[in-house]
Parts: C-alpha cells; sequence; structure tokens
C-alpha cells in the first residue's frame, strides 16, 4: 500500500513481522535521511496531541512513521510534482506557522 499522510511525516503499514525489513531497507537506500518510528510510540510522545486522542488515530497513522530529515521527503506515486515547497515536518522551520489576517 502507497504511504498515507504526507510527503514531510508519511505514515506506512506494514505487513506483521516486516518491520526490521522495513528499516533496514530505509537505512540502505536512503543512510539517515528517513528515521522511523513506531507509531504507537509516536502517539504516546504526544505527537498527535496529549488529551482526546481520536479513537480510530492508530488505524489512520499505520504502523510506522517515518520522519524525513533536511528537507527530505517521499512522493508517492507516479505524477507531476508541481509543489514548490513542502511542510509538515517536525524541522524548527516547519513547525513556525505565519498567521495573515484581513479586517474588514
Amino acid at each position: 500500500m502507497v504511504p498515507s499522510g504526507e510527503a514531510r511525516l508519511p505514515y506506512v503499514y506494514l505487513r506483521p513481522g516486516r518491520e526490521q525489513e522495513f528499516l533496514g531497507y530505509l537505512e540502505a537506500a536512503w543512510p539517515g535521511q528517513f528515521p522511523a518510528v513506531p507509531a504507537e510510540r509516536a502517539i504516546r510522545a504526544g505527537l498527535f496531541g496529549q488529551r482526546g486522542i481520536y479513537d480510530k488515530l492508530p488505524n489512520r497513522v499505520g504502523d510506522m512513521i517515518v520522519i524525513p530529515q533536511n528537507g527530505a521527503y517521499w512522493w508517492f506515486g507516479a505524477r507531476d510534482n508541481p509543489l514548490l515547497g513542502r511542510h509538515g515536518g517536525l524541522s524548527r522551520t516547519e513547525m513556525i506557522i505565519p498567521l495573515f489576517s484581513v479586517v474588514f
């Protein structure tokens, strides 16, 4: 299955017992660029908030959450990639969101 989530924080669904094979592949293919953590660990650590976690969240975030480093991202599918920028990662600059307001 194609990862879900977004290119800067993809959620991966794995077949049971394939976690180590997946982690080994990431490190062999892209050394240091795509560390991954078990989704359950990320939920417990508060990545999705501390309280009021949606009961279907574990199903939506899959088995592993990949955390691309240094501007890396995954592009899923054979289609054009027109975006000039990316967001959604956990780097300091990606977590700063500007607020624009118009008063009438």
